[in-house]
């Protein structure tokens, strides 16, 4: 009861950020936003706009109650790093990981990028979030699906441990916001890296496979003629 009661204000908190950040959707986003961020044109031109307009939901609403949700929990229970803390925080960040599964796998920039090459069919981004999304192929599925999922689980494991490390909710939310707050930009790099890096030692597996075969077969070659004279 006592360590529920050292962190009660920065829970209600986050609870209050919460619902300040649904009552923001609701009265002013959905009532006088709503059809400018649903149009992929309007946001294409305004992406500025667009994104402040979006910022308090991704950078302090969600983390707040991702964080009450996840983090706060462990925070209550571990007042220090120890071999069940680990666990905890294992599952934890797997359970929020697999949360995020089920997130959005066709991003704005993929619809502007259509857009450019008048590849819409409407310029409402809902429909189109979610025609595009049934015409992907299944490497394009699995590359959007997964790697979040695995960037999410390393987010979550490293934010539960500054947490229980420095017995501090607020700074969960920090490094969560911050996170958020960077990842349209970190993210796109992320995945390049990551497909340089799988990329890379294929290509050279290939290369180094058809090299071998090229000798081989030159010395099979080089032994029928030897036989045949």
């Amino acid at each position: 009861m006592d360590r529920v009661m050292m962190f009660l204000f920065p829970m209600i908190c986050f609870l209050g950020l919460f619902l300040l950040g649904k009552c923001y959707e609701k009265f002013f986003i959905m009532k006088k936003c709503k059809e400018k961020i649903r149009s992929i044109a309007w946001v294409n031109r305004n992406k500025v706009k667009a994104y402040l307009i979006a910022m308090p939901l991704f950078v302090i609403s969600g983390p707040a109650i991702e964080e009450l949700i996840f983090r706060a929990p462990l925070l209550i229970f571990f007042d220090e790093i120890s071999t069940n803390a680990w666990w905890a925080i294992i599952f934890s960040g797997a359970i929020f990981a697999l949360l995020h599964y089920f997130n959005n796998k066709v991003s704005f920039s993929d619809l502007v990028m259509r857009q450019n090459d008048d590849n819409v069919q409407s310029d409402n981004m809902l429909n189109e979030i979610k025609r595009v999304g049934n015409e992907m192929s299944r490497w394009d599925f699995f590359g959007r699906k997964v790697f979040p999922v695995v960037v999410a689980f390393s987010l979550g494991v490293l934010i539960a441990y500054l947490g229980i490390a420095y017995q501090s909710l607020w700074l969960c939310l920090l490094v969560h916001g911050a996170w958020n707050l960077i990842m349209p930009t970190v993210l796109p790099i992320l995945l390049l890296i990551v497909w340089i890096v799988a990329l890379v030692p294929c290509a050279l597996v290939v290369r180094v496979a058809r090299f071998f075969k090229k000798r081989i077969f030159r010395k099979k070659k080089y032994r029928f003629f030897e036989m045949t004279i």
